[in-house]
């Protein structure tokens, strides 16, 4: 994954598959979402493209940015969320005895989704996870993010539904 070209899709509706709308139409549970998810593969992009939600769902392969930009595709369209925002976290992580430098993107959403009231839910490929607290930081999102770099965060970007970024830090935020 690149993390200093701006890639983002821009969400025109022109751009979108009918076949797309209508797939991802009522999908607005975390029952629903994990249903929804097992349609795809998981495949590396040889070149970095971060795909439109609808080139996600037509090809039915992503990598991790294009999962977060279709959960929250699919978020904003079908769930009354509070908070959105796409968040991408780099760091290291040890890999065949090595250390190791990667980049994940993720979706977390505050959203009533379930919980019978708004708790956080970090979508990470086809992963969900809830944490059932009020709110959350910037510094929530970089421990969350520790779970795949626990040995220290070296970049964190968070942008807005739009694709707006609204933080990008680039240096060593810590190490466990």
């Amino acid at each position: 994954m690149c993390l200093i070209k701006d890639k983002w899709p821009r969400r025109y509706a022109d751009h979108i598959s009918p076949g797309y709308e209508k797939a991802v139409k009522g999908v607005n549970t975390i029952k629903k979402i994990i249903i929804f998810n097992k349609q795809f593969t998981r495949k590396e992009d040889k070149k970095d493209y971060w795909q439109y939600p609808w080139q996600t769902w037509e090809r039915k392969t992503y990598d991790c940015e294009d999962m977060a930009i279709l959960h929250m595709d699919i978020l904003d369209r079908n769930v009354k969320t509070e908070e959105l925002y796409f968040i991408i976290v780099g760091g290291d992580y040890m890999k065949d005895g090595k250390r190791t430098r990667g980049a994940h993107a993720i979706t977390v959403a505050k959203a009533n989704i379930e919980a019978g009231h708004p708790a956080w839910h970090v979508f990470s490929n086809k992963l969900i996870i809830t944490y059932d607290q009020e709110e959350a930081s910037d510094h929530d999102f970089i421990e969350w993010g520790k779970r795949w770099y626990p040995l220290g965060i070296k970049y964190f970007e968070k942008r807005d539904r739009t694709g707006k970024v609204l933080r990008r830090r680039w240096k060593w935020i810590g190490y466990l």
